[in-house]
């Protein structure tokens, strides 16, 4: 039976492809200190959320497909920048399906969830988030 592959870590993935095609957001893990918070905006925070998981192939040994469910939220100055923000993200990373990068295979890119207000403490900040589902097979 073929060794298991293990799965790719995709947060630094997505913000590598997203830093790569919408470089006037700024694509992050962690939100950065807040000295620097406003100086950066818009900012895009992912984070894996958990829901979904493993499955397997019709036809595989072990486990084929990681089903991640990625929260993205996005942060501005105004509405109207985040929404233009999320437009330019939202294009990008749907746009990873069909795709190989960094070791992850993008299956299936799909929105769990379209864009949508967030509450955020501070009144100078909008905030945008949306669920993404992605199905992604690891690569050699």
């Amino acid at each position: 039976m073929p060794q298991q592959q293990a799965f790719p870590d995709l947060e630094p993935i997505i913000v590598a492809h997203q830093l790569e095609l919408v470089p006037t957001v700024w694509s992050c893990l962690e939100l950065p200190p807040t000295t620097e918070f406003n100086s950066r905006l818009p900012v895009a925070q992912y984070s894996r959320v958990p829901a979904g998981g493993a499955a397997r192939g019709t036809w595989a040994h072990g486990f084929l497909l990681d089903k991640a469910t990625i929260d993205v939220d996005v942060y501005a100055g105004s509405r109207e920048t985040a929404n233009a923000a999320a437009r330019l993200l939202r294009t990008s990373l749907l746009g990873l399906a069909g795709t190989v990068r960094d070791g992850a295979g993008f299956v299936s890119a799909a929105e769990t969830t379209g864009p949508g207000w967030r509450p955020e403490a501070s009144q100078d900040i909008t905030r945008i988030g949306w669920l993404v589902s992605l199905t992604v097979r690891p690569m050699p």
